[in-house]
């Protein structure tokens, strides 16, 4: 749980960041890669990577948490994760690939561009498990690194909830 908070806090932190400098309106592409390392109880315990690239065409976000060697060797970790939006930060798709001792998950989420008054549709894809799933919503629908995005560009002030 901490482990997730602390990754949580450094996404968002990064992402809020990297929007302050980057624009995707921009002609050119720009690619940011920030790798850090984990620690737990003075002990590195493995490594996070976060990638940024933004073009004309699209955005895409990419993390990949890694266990250290040491600890790989009771509870291996691997898990990775991609969005990749339209220029104006909606999401596309959104790949998720965990590993996590004996527990995997490959997720696939498409988000199909809403229709003016009609709901926004989103296909859930459970890869291991050959499940496929459909949602409709009324508001436009983000996955969780397009949303961290999303929340990067908007202006938060303290004590309001957004």
């Amino acid at each position: 749980m901490i482990k997730e908070k602390k990754i949580f806090i450094l996404i968002f932190t990064l992402l809020t960041a990297l929007s302050m400098s980057f624009s995707a309106e921009s002609e050119e592409t720009v690619h940011k890669k920030f790798t850090y390392n984990i620690y737990w109880s003075g002990i590195k315990a493995g490594q996070a990577v976060l990638e940024y690239t933004v073009s004309p065409d699209n955005i895409i976000v990419k993390t990949h948490a890694t266990s250290a060697p040491f600890i790989s060797l009771f509870y291996k970790v691997d898990d990775r994760a991609q969005s990749t939006m339209y220029p104006d930060g909606y999401p596309k798709e959104f790949v998720l690939n965990t590993r996590e001792g004996r527990h995997r998950r490959h997720k696939v989420s498409e988000f199909h561009k809403s229709i003016e008054g009609k709901p926004q549709k989103v296909t859930f894809r459970n890869i291991r498990d050959n499940e496929v799933i459909e949602f409709s919503f009324d508001k436009p629908a983000h996955d969780p690194l397009s949303a961290f995005y999303e929340m990067s560009k908007r202006n938060i002030t303290v004590g309001e909830s957004e």
